[in-house]
């Protein structure tokens, strides 16, 4: 058992590089013809904030509201309403040093991935300009609690929240607190960072287009 479970002797310190990204000025567009893409797609990653920066529970909680569901904003719109998608989605992260927030189009057979595209940034800009509605934003929140309690039924679960909080901020008493920092969020936050952080200068676009040539 100690050889394999026992202690060891604490070893050099790390000397860990510190990577500072510089900002970025204008948008960044590729389009890539994909022999296994069945479908058009379109891929909208803007750069976010670091794990554990105020503005990260914001644009969680924002990212949940456009895309996040078939009650989402964007879902509601491009596949429901006006059918030229068959899948709206997002996924946000924060990593140690910068995150991101993807959304993603997945156009209808026979839609225009522009368009797809353009609808998209319509969800957004309506944000930046009238906010969100008391509704979405009881949603939002109810979907951070939903995360956080979900995230503590099991061991693995727990253990990897808990590595990770460690590793990151050096106190894994983060975990605990985090919901209370989904509770500090406004809706005028929400407003603010779709504005600050949903820019087209602050994005990379990813189009990929069904190609039946063979590279």
């Amino acid at each position: 058992i100690d050889v394999y479970y026992g202690s060891r002797p604490k070893g050099t310190e790390v000397k860990r590089d510190v990577v500072t990204l510089p900002p970025m000025n204008g948008e960044i567009r590729e389009t890539v013809q994909d022999t296994k893409a069945q479908l058009p797609g379109v891929f909208v990653g803007y750069r976010g904030v670091k794990q554990g920066d105020p503005d990260g529970y914001a644009l969680e909680m924002l990212t949940d509201i456009l895309a996040n569901g078939e009650s989402s904003r964007m879902y509601k719109r491009l596949v429901d309403k006006e059918q030229i998608a068959v899948q709206a989605s997002t996924f946000p992260f924060q990593l140690e040093q910068v995150g991101a927030m993807v959304l993603i189009g997945i156009a209808a057979p026979g839609a225009e991935i522009g368009k797809v595209e353009q609808t998209m940034y319509a969800e957004i800009d309506s944000v930046i300009k009238y906010g969100v509605t008391d509704a979405e934003f009881q949603k939002a929140k109810n979907i951070a609690e939903a995360k956080f309690i979900s995230g503590k039924k099991g061991l693995l679960t727990n253990a990897l929240a808990l590595a990770d909080a460690y590793a990151t901020f050096g106190s894994t008493e983060y975990v605990n607190n985090e919901i209370k920092r989904f509770y500090l969020v406004t809706k005028d936050d929400l407003k603010r960072v779709a504005k600050k952080y949903f820019d087209t200068k602050n994005r990379v676009v990813l189009t990929y287009i069904p190609s039946s040539e063979k590279k």
